[in-house]
């Protein structure tokens, strides 16, 4: 599978903690029976081979040890490393990957009822060639009003 591999399958583990330690136990094992297997050996070929093998082990050790603060990005000479909120191993709980925005409400200036979050009437009210009255209040005040110019009942069919 490789390391790759291994890397990939924990976007798909529900229980970032236990793949953690799991991928830390068997990089752990994996580098010390590479590591004693390599010192056994007589032909430079399997030594190489056994090396390889114990050192690509510590890759899965710093994958299951990374708790993702972004160090790494910060002293790379090269600016290569770069750091997303993709990939949460680090984190013990599902939970820990969502995050909560909270947005404050506009409120209607006629009636005072909330009705859109002040982020959308900004993007409203920039985007869109309409009067600072007309944006600030709620659809149903707009109707009563358009209802009221035109002589209307709400409701009224003409």
């Amino acid at each position: 599978m490789g390391i790759y591999g291994l890397y990939l399958l924990s976007h798909y583990s529900v229980n970032t903690s236990t793949y953690a330690y799991t991928l830390m136990i068997c990089g752990s094992v994996t580098a010390i029976y590479g590591g004693l297997q390599a010192l056994a050996q007589i032909d430079i070929k399997r030594i190489l081979a056994y090396s390889i093998t114990s050192h690509m082990s510590t890759i899965a050790i710093i994958l299951g040890l990374c708790i993702f603060c972004g160090m790494c990005a910060d002293i790379c000479p090269a600016n290569t490393i770069t750091v997303t909120r993709e990939f949460e191993l680090a984190a013990v709980e599902l939970e820990d990957l969502k995050e909560e925005i909270v947005h404050e409400v506009s409120k209607c200036a006629i009636c005072g009822k909330p009705f859109e979050t002040i982020a959308q009437v900004k993007y409203v009210r920039d985007s869109q060639l309409i009067t600072e009255k007309y944006v600030y209040v709620c659809p149903d005040c707009r109707s009563k009003r358009a209802a009221k110019l035109f002589a209307m009942k709400p409701g009224e069919i003409s």
